[in-house]
């Protein structure tokens, strides 16, 4: 209270001052003690207090809500699986069975009709080719198993790789030469 009085002296005159400071005192004394204010101490304390006990009851409540809520929450949960399982089984799984069982049903009904649809010279042809893509993937198979065929097979890549490691070396000295010049 003194350090404002005595700023109030530097900014106006004598006179001036002296009444300020009587009013601050009078309004100090008559309006601001009787309220009996704490200090900051006391604020913060407090302040820290409640901020606590905030913490402690929201806790609390989370938990009593946990535990009244729980046995609800797993029989909707139940309830929802159950549910779900049931639409997947006879709605999903069945229904794309039947749709799939429909679906290979027609293919199969087309496929005769066009069938039916060909000349005898188109037929013998498709079964031509039918045969001879069977005749070539069985002679692959036969080579596969045979020895002279799998180290051939390893000749041909051993010659590749030097190959390739030659022209990697070419292509390395021209890039060199490049830089120089």
């Amino acid at each position: 209270m003194d350090s404002s009085c005595s700023s109030l002296q530097r900014l106006l005159t004598p006179e001036q001052a002296t009444a300020a400071c009587d009013t601050w005192r009078q309004f100090y004394e008559q309006v601001w003690l009787p309220l009996h204010i704490p200090t900051r101490t006391v604020w913060q304390q407090a302040w820290w207090l409640a901020v606590q006990d905030t913490r402690e009851a929201t806790a609390s409540s989370v938990h009593f809500w946990m535990l009244t809520l729980r046995p609800f929450v797993l029989f909707v949960r139940m309830t929802l699986q159950w549910i779900l399982q049931i639409i997947w089984k006879y709605v999903i799984v069945k229904g794309i069975s039947q749709q799939g069982v429909h679906y290979v049903k027609t293919a199969a009904r087309r496929w005769y009709r066009w069938q039916r649809s060909l000349t005898r010279e188109q037929l013998v042809m498709e079964l031509v080719l039918i045969v001879l893509v069977l005749a070539l993937y069985y002679l692959h198979r036969f080579l596969q198993r045979q020895t002279y065929f799998q180290r051939l097979s390893a000749w041909v890549r051993a010659k590749m790789r030097v190959l390739q490691l030659y022209y990697d070396r070419s292509k390395r000295a021209t890039a060199k030469v490049r830089t120089l010049v």
